[in-house]
């Protein structure tokens, strides 16, 4: 944990190498640069918390249960894969400037039961709540 730091810098891509990761939690620095791609593929990954820096460019494919992606500068498209996302069930991708849609099949993630995407400069429509099983709380809205 090295969290609430001020920390500055490029996350290293070795990370997603560390097979016995459960946590990584990086919030509240000063973080830029992009996510390592294969953060979240050794499989052990339990949260993920890199919000509060100046992250940038695309969200990793694989993913884990708790992700929190808020208050960064991620763009471009969201990964369909997402809702392939066998045990994610937090994600937050709050304060972010994708100007891109959720995907069609974000709802079908079997464990996902919240999404927070405030502020994340969304696009187009809300996808269809098919295969919607296990979500308790969405939030779309825009904040100020």
């Amino acid at each position: 944990m090295v969290e609430l730091n001020n920390i500055s810098g490029t996350i290293p891509e070795g990370v997603g190498e560390l097979s016995n990761l459960n946590n990584l939690l990086l919030w509240n620095n000063n973080l830029s640069g992009i996510l390592p791609q294969k953060l979240g593929s050794n499989g052990n990954l339990l949260s993920l918390d890199v919000s509060s820096n100046s992250l940038t460019g695309l969200i990793p494919p694989n993913l884990c249960q708790f992700v929190d992606l808020s208050k960064n500068n991620f763009t471009g498209e969201i990964p369909e894969d997402l809702g392939y996302a066998p045990t994610l069930q937090f994600l937050n991708i709050s304060e972010n400037s994708f100007n891109a849609a959720l995907p069609s099949n974000i709802w079908s993630a079997p464990s996902l039961q919240i999404l927070l995407a405030s502020s994340a400069k969304l696009t187009g429509k809300i996808p269809d709540f098919i295969g919607c099983k296990n979500v308790y709380k969405i939030e779309l809205f825009l904040g100020h």
